[in-house]
């Protein structure tokens, strides 16, 4: 499913004088800041834990350091430690109410628990407080990324008409992105059935992104819908050469043979699909469509 979407984006962790907004005097506390900038390498080695344990020693010496929780928020988040992500970035939003980083890294940590109203809430928070109130309808681009991600949370609340509105404010700041395509293709293929725009925004997703399996995936099952079956052979076989291992694209393209009567390369492809996921009920009657495509073709 697209949460897969879900971007870890809060690099908080650089050097204390790139992370915006954190008004500290350094120099009343070197050693915190030694322990913070030794959380800054072990998490560039891929050392959490160390990380993690420096960055906590930084707290321990100086209690109000909000760029030190927001960095353990960051490794927790990456750790797919959500609750405890969640614990250190309110210390880092208490500590600084505007710290929009903090309310980001809130916001994918509480998609990670599914707990979809919550993120959205820290979206809107963090967004809000990168709105530049000098120009109106600006925002920070780093930040797309959080209306992109807010998308994600409208779509698994059913709110479909604010996820569309989420996605298009992601493109309005970035026109490359993706990932915000994506999101407007499965909101309109899943959420609104409006399969021609689902189609529209997944082709603007690979105009970008040649190598986008998620839309031509997303292609070959609105094709289905549409019952364009050799688009969707079409589709899924674009899908396949970039992402071999994805079996609903196996799945999708079984359908579209079979409707085309090409029964061996139906059982081809259902085949394909077991052999990449053996188990489950997808598969057992995958197993029972290939027998009865046999007896088609005796």
């Amino acid at each position: 499913m697209f949460l897969t979407l879900v971007s870890g984006m809060f690099s908080v962790l650089g050097t204390s004088s790139n992370v915006k907004g954190i008004d500290m005097t350094w120099n009343e506390n070197n050693e915190a800041e030694e322990y913070y900038e030794q959380g800054h390498v072990y998490y560039g080695q891929g050392q959490y834990q160390d990380a993690i344990d420096a960055l906590k020693k930084a707290t321990e010496l100086q209690p109000d350091y909000p760029n030190a929780y927001c960095g353990m928020g960051n490794i927790y988040y990456k750790l797919e430690q959500y609750q405890e992500a969640i614990d250190v970035l309110k210390k880092a939003a208490g500590l600084k109410p505007d710290f929009a980083e903090a309310y980001y890294g809130l916001g994918i940590s509480y998609n990670g628990l599914q707990q979809w109203q919550e993120a959205v809430d820290a979206f809107k928070k963090a967004i809000n407080l990168e709105t530049d109130a000098d120009f109106i309808g600006y925002y920070n681009p780093d930040f797309a990324v959080a209306f992109m991600n807010m998308g994600n949370a409208y779509y698994m609340l059913g709110q479909y008409a604010d996820s569309l509105d989420a996605y298009k404010k992601a493109i309005d700041i970035n026109s490359d992105y993706a990932d915000a395509y994506i999101g407007m293709g499965k909101t309109y293929q899943y959420g609104s059935k409006q399969y021609h725009d689902a189609i529209d925004a997944y082709r603007k997703a690979i105009s970008v992104d040649p190598d986008c399996w998620e839309a031509y995936d997303g292609m070959g099952d609105v094709y289905l819908q549409l019952e364009q079956w050799q688009k969707a052979v079409d589709a899924c076989k674009k899908t396949i050469s970039i992402k071999p291992d994805h079996p609903d694209a196996y799945l999708w393209m079984g359908n579209a043979y079979e409707k085309l009567l090409q029964y061996q390369e139906a059982i081809d492809a259902y085949q394909e699909f077991v052999a990449i996921e053996p188990e489950g009920q997808v598969a057992d009657l995958l197993r029972e469509a290939i027998k009865e495509l046999r007896i088609k073709l005796d």
